[in-house]
């Protein structure tokens, strides 16, 4: 499988004048006798010749030849306040990529540089676009890539002091083509190391005395089946996209990871290293059609129509040199980009114990390209392709993601066309010609991961079927997209099941709510999860129709047949239950729900969405402790939702306007032992914990013990198959089929206790890989 054509974004021009906005690198420290590979195209980067020249410093004689400890031999130059230094070199190959790399340190109150400009009639006045400052009084590396075009072929290397005060030092600037590294194509099992801080790409790279220098090797190489990439752990590269090419085999992966100290790991930021990628996409419309377009990306680690690898260990981020806002640029961006464009299915695919941060791309854009910590996607099916493209066995496990935007770990599919997500009528033409029929990937785990701080969504898989999220935290989502966004959820994905995951501290804008059941699934389970604190609420169920099927049940968008149960809520606000549109079969049992002074959120709501409503929810079983509570809504718009039961649930405390009726509802003190004291357990970065819930389980003559009713006999579903009653609560205590259960997550006393076990059976186990 070939890899696609990369394109970097050109350099444009750099200026000798301050008061321009600097990039700043992440920067490595640098030992003595730092190789790279030749040829070096710069002229006495090294200053050993005694002189500057072929440097032309301004003013004249502001650069100051100096000698003691270097990177490389005796001599450096020195810049003085406001001292400058720069190199024109010509007749550079067009189309080519380059890297300028040196070492470079500073005293605290200089404001040194290193930049790149560019000669030609297009920026006659010389135009900054990126520099490299030096962060401290040691030497580290800075490197900068860019392109060469048919009118960028000279180059200028400008070193600056722009400060009032202090020095700046240079030493060893380097320029070569990344092109010309050469790369070698394994023969398998065999293991190369990596290293920026000493490594030689003229090595062969099998020993940590041997390793390799720079990505463009890496890239530049074609592994094979049983291979590893290990790069030193505490070792920085910075501008360059990691796409290593080839495929693994079954029992055989390409691993990349890490050597080295085990307390550190190595990190990459591709910063402004952009990837293009032209192919086929659909123009939506009465009369679709497809069309091709060429798409622009930044990642930091990539993979492309490749399958059979593991990517472990790392420190991952993806931002501009010196960019920190966490509201991010416009670019699509992400920390850890798997890509498959019309490949086939894809197998064995690994992505565990990363540290994946501050990717600062777009905020608001939801896209097939990226966006996101980790993100596996698909690209649309071709016109040309017979069959359809996916992955089979995904694994994201073990990851801590903070500070991304605007998603935090997702899968996704262009593959995705049915009539369950043309929420607006401008898919019939293209799903009535099959283009990119919905091809779900099968056998994705999402398990273990921490995240914590993105814009968007927290953990969302989509166009999978039984897809199993479990033991995750998401800690702080839909912080700034402005759109709508949930902690966990899936979407245009069937009989996906969620169990003991945490999601706290969501945003509102639209949405918020810690669990989605959302449009284009069915059979989606919530089981076993703790929700707290979160803005827009505990579960959204939402589905809108179809516009031109207003004002009724609305048909083909829908949320069909799904279940949540023995989940507990926590002061969540807003709308504990909201259903917003068309949705069907809904069955809400056995949760645990408490509300303290203040909260008053909504214990149910409803948004007529494109004026359709669901047709059949049933609430059974179910523990509202409510010390404040808004009303209870079942109406919008004139229409209301149909075919809601409620039966055997408590309803404690607060009692407002539109409280169910119920045959069976308890209104006295369930016997919380200690409601409104869950606790997070998982540290700050993982790993998941099971949260401090005891709070939750029934006292001893609790009203609320074996006073339920039977679900599997009062709901007369099957649920697609599966178990009805979940088999145990929340603490793994059975829930017997045809016995009376408690009311709310605890089944004490009703069940016989059983061990509690780590992983429960996922509803579709079939479908799903093994613990792993």
């Amino acid at each position: 499988m070939n890899a696609p054509p990369k394109s970097r974004v050109v350099i444009a021009l750099l200026a000798v004048v301050a008061g321009l906005i600097g990039l700043t690198g992440l920067l490595v420290p640098v030992p003595a006798q730092a190789a790279l590979a030749p040829p070096d195209l710069a002229s006495n980067g090294s200053f050993e010749t005694g002189a500057l020249a072929p440097w032309t410093p301004y003013p004249a004689d502001s650069v100051l030849l100096s000698t003691g400890q270097t990177t490389d031999g005796t001599r450096f130059a020195r810049f003085p306040a406001n001292a400058s230094l720069s190199q024109l070199i010509t007749g550079l190959n067009t189309s080519r990529e380059y890297v300028v790399t040196g070492s470079i340190r500073a005293d605290a109150t200089a404001k040194f540089f290193v930049g790149l400009r560019y000669f030609d009639a297009e920026h006659p006045n010389v135009v900054e676009s990126e520099k490299r400052y030096a962060a401290s009084a040691s030497w580290s590396r800075f490197e900068i890539r860019f392109s060469t075009d048919a009118t960028h072929t000279s180059l200028g290397i400008l070193a600056q002091n722009t400060g009032a005060a202090g020095y700046g030092d240079l030493d060893d600037v380097r320029l070569y083509e990344v092109t010309a590294v050469p790369g070698i194509t394994s023969p398998g099992n065999t293991t190369y190391y990596v290293s920026s801080s000493g490594g030689d790409d003229s090595a062969d790279g099998r020993t940590p005395g041997t390793a390799w220098r720079s990505f463009a090797k890496v890239n530049a190489s074609r592994f094979a089946p049983g291979d590893r990439i290990l790069l030193k752990a505490g070792d920085t590269w910075t501008g360059t996209t990691l796409h290593p090419l080839g495929s693994g085999a079954p029992g055989a992966p390409i691993t990349l990871g890490k050597y080295g100290d085990a307390a550190l790991r190595p990190i990459l930021n591709a910063a402004d290293d952009a990837t293009s990628l032209n192919t086929q996409d659909l123009v939506k419309g009465t009369t679709s059609h497809l069309t091709y377009l060429t798409q622009t990306f930044y990642t930091s680690v990539y993979l492309y129509n490749q399958q059979y690898w593991t990517i472990r260990d790392l420190d991952v981020a993806n931002h501009a040199a010196g960019f920190t806002d966490p509201n991010g640029d416009t670019n699509l961006r992400s920390g850890i980009l798997v890509m498959n464009d019309n490949a086939g299915t894809l197998r064995s695919i690994s992505v565990q114990n990363n540290q994946v941060h501050d990717v600062l791309g777009s905020r608001s854009q939801k896209t097939y390209w990226g966006g996101a910590g980790i993100i596996f996607t698909v690209m649309l099916k071709r016109a040309d392709m017979a069959s359809g493209s996916k992955y089979d066995g995904v694994l994201i496990e073990g990851n801590s993601v903070r500070n991304t935007n605007r998603q935090g770990i997702v899968t996704n599919s262009r593959q995705n066309l049915r009539a369950d997500i043309d929420n607006t009528g401008d898919l019939v033409d293209a799903v009535a010609k099959g283009w990119s029929p919905w091809y779900p990937s099968t056998g994705v785990v999402i398990r273990n991961n921490y995240v914590k701080d993105v814009a968007g969504d927290g953990i969302l898989p989509q166009v999978t079927t039984g897809a199993l999220v479990e033991h995750n935290t998401v800690d702080g989502f839909n912080e700034r997209s402005g759109g709508a966004s949930a902690g966990i959820w899936a979407w245009n994905a069937d009989r996906t099941a969620f169990q003991f995951n945490e999601a706290f501290g969501g945003r509102t804008t639209q949405d918020g709510q810690g669990y989605d059941l959302d449009y284009g699934q069915t059979g989606t389970v919530f089981q076993y999860n703790y929700s707290h604190d979160n803005e827009g609420g505990f579960v959204l169920v939402c589905a809108p129709g179809q516009g031109s099927n207003a004002s009724g049940p609305g048909s083909g968008v829908t949320s069909d047949n799904g279940v949540v149960r023995y989940n507990i809520s926590q002061n969540d606000r807003n709308r504990t239950f909201m259903f917003s549109g068309y949705s069907s079969g809904t069955l809400i049992y056995n949760n645990t729900v408490y509300q303290g002074p203040g909260i008053a959120a909504q214990p149910v709501n409803f948004w007529a969405w494109n004026k359709t409503y669901p047709t059949s929810a049933a609430f059974y079983n179910n523990i509202f402790a409510l010390d404040s509570a808004g009303t209870w809504n079942y109406s919008d718009q004139g229409l209301t939702m149909q075919g809601l039961t409620f039966d055997g649930n408590t309803v404690y405390g607060t009692h407002t306007a539109g409280e169910p009726n119920d045959p069976h509802k308890l209104t006295t003190d369930p016997r919380l032992t200690a409601p409104g004291t869950g606790t997070t357990a998982t540290p700050v970065g993982g790993p998941y914990q099971p949260p401090m819930l005891d709070g939750y389980k029934l006292a001893g003559g609790s009203p609320a013990r074996a006073s339920g009713v039977v679900v599997e006999t009062t709901s007369g579903l099957t649920i697609d198959g599966r178990t009805p009653n979940g088999g145990h609560d929340y603490w793994g205590m059975a829930v017997v089929p045809g016995a009376i259960p408690n009311r709310g997550a605890d089944n004490t006393a009703a069940g016989r206790r059983r061990p509690h076990p780590t992983l429960y059976p996922h509803p579709n186990s079939h479908l799903v890989p093994p613990h792993r």
